[in-house]
């Protein structure tokens, strides 16, 4: 976490603060709004002193946290819970912002260093990500008008160690680019200060376009896939049992499906006697189940695990690498079940589906009834007319893949879905990572200018070192001998150092 405090220190208007705003960006008051802090150093929140506080205010929509950290506090983990409506009829939203409670004798440093903290200072106010005006506003992101009195967790978009590591990243970037070596966080020239914070900041806003990415498409649990092993062998797995496999504890996964299929099994034969045939049937699925998974765990690991896809260009399935799978936290997003003649599948709201005319991928909230949109069956793509549309039940975990080149893969229901992110960790399609990606592309072409400076620089100081004569230029329009002025011979021969 990015704040810390210790026991009997006061919190002032700069420490926990929030700021309201409207619909538009305004700031507001709310018709009301109160506070209570939490210990939560042992894993269970217990309340701390009078439970929803009056904080104090020091201007239109702008509040803070009026209390003294008790002398006794426990050492951990601490949260204030934010209680406010924006309007009379409006429902109770909560959010919830984290700090520490550190012993007197800690440092509080993320780096370690006075230098270090002061670079990750300075890249947090280039980011603008010391303003509290990120926190909260009546504009939550999803597509209601209020969260409905879901809690939402808030702090700093990057936490200090990040920022730090950041900062590293672009001295190491700065190194690998001659004629600049050896520098490092305690021997940076002041003019070149600058240039690592832009560096830094182009790492920072692509590893947040990254997680925007990552935590936007996705699909229901009982999703199917077909996928291949190196040997060829096809599998025929839900998402959330190939996450399982190359994740999960594949043996705790297959005993509870082994005991779905049991049961399904001695329906299949009419027998209700649970104990009938139960370790012959139940060995054999065991070993079945485990043998399948660890051959597709031993094809992910090899990077040989492949998934139906389509290329671009061509009409037929072809088998792609699957290079990740992913499970997303998903229970702030709306589900929808979208059914065609073949089959239905569940998307979350920003899962994207590819239309069949322009190919273009578009949001599952945005389809509707009659759309065609790219589907495939026996090895060849053709439009799916989309049947029906409706909203699903909300589940904890979805699951994605990531499939290089193609960025999509081929559901057991026939639709088409793209994949979270591209090999480039670029999706155009998303519109929050798109804007830390352009704001990644600004860093960089900063960043280069910079960095041409700094080449020029060195080029400029080591020109004029010339001991033999004096201050003077390398020439080289010929073998001159007057003082001032060294020729190429000269200068490669004479010079050294």
């Amino acid at each position: 976490m990015g704040v810390a405090y210790k026991p009997g220190q006061t919190l002032t208007e700069n420490d926990l603060k929030i700021v309201i705003r409207n619909s538009s960006g305004v700031p507001v008051d709310p018709f009301y709004i109160r506070y209570s802090l939490f210990d939560y150093t042992t894993g269970v929140e217990v309340l701390m002193g009078a439970a929803d506080r009056v904080p104090a205010t020091t201007g239109v929509g702008m509040y803070y946290v009026d209390a003294t950290i008790p002398l006794d506090a426990n050492i951990g983990d601490w949260v204030v819970r934010w209680n406010f409506r924006e309007t009379v009829g409006s429902p109770l939203v909560q959010v919830v912002q984290e700090f520490n409670v550190v012993a007197e004798s800690i440092v509080i440093s993320v780096t370690g260093s006075d230098v270090g903290d002061l670079y990750v200072r300075r890249l947090r106010i280039l980011l603008r990500d010391n303003d509290p005006d990120r926190n909260y506003r009546f504009r939550p992101p999803s597509h209601e008008k209020f969260l409905q009195a879901q809690t939402q967790v808030f702090g700093y978009i990057w936490e200090d160690y990040e920022l730090y590591e950041y900062v590293l990243m672009a001295i190491d970037d700065l190194n690998s680019s001659p004629p600049v070596t050896g520098v490092t966080l305690g021997n940076i020239p002041d003019r070149w200060r600058t240039a690592i914070l832009l560096r830094a900041g182009a790492f920072a806003c692509f590893a947040i376009a990254l997680n925007w990415i990552a935590d936007e498409f996705s699909v229901s649990k009982d999703e199917s896939v077909d996928v291949k092993d190196g040997d060829g062998n096809i599998y025929d797995l839900s998402v959330e049992e190939l996450f399982e496999a190359c994740y999960g504890d594949i043996l705790e996964k297959v005993h509870t499906q082994v005991k779905s299929e049991y049961e399904q099994a001695l329906k299949e034969i009419g027998e209700t006697d649970p104990h009938y045939m139960i370790e012959d049937v139940k060995d054999s699925f065991l070993s079945i189940k485990k043998n399948n998974m660890s051959k597709v765990k031993e094809a992910f690991d090899k990077r040989t695990l492949k998934v139906k896809s389509m290329v671009e260009g061509s009409d037929k399935v072809e088998w792609m690498p699957v290079k990740d799978v992913m499970r997303h936290n998903s229970l702030g997003k709306k589900l929808y079940k979208i059914s065609t003649s073949e089959g239905s599948s569940i998307f979350t709201e920003d899962h994207s589906i590819f239309l069949w005319e322009s190919k273009k991928a578009v949001k599952a909230e945005e389809i509707i009834v009659g759309d065609e949109i790219v589907g495939g069956k026996d090895d060849i793509y053709y439009p799916m007319k989309v049947t029906e549309k409706e909203e699903a039940t909300p589940e904890e975990y979805t699951y994605d893949l990531c499939v290089p080149g193609s960025e999509n893969f081929l559901l057991k229901s026939g639709i088409l879905a793209h994949n979270s992110y591209s090999i480039s960790g670029v999706s155009l399609d998303i519109d929050k990572s798109a804007k830390y990606e352009s704001m990644k592309n600004n860093f960089i072409q900063e960043w280069d200018k910079s960095r041409e400076l700094i080449k020029r620089s060195i080029k400029i100081v080591k020109g004029l070192k010339q001991p033999r004569y004096g201050i003077g230029i390398s020439s080289a329009l010929g073998p001159y001998s007057a003082p001032g002025v060294q020729s190429r011979r000269n200068w490669v021969s004479g010079f050294s150092g």
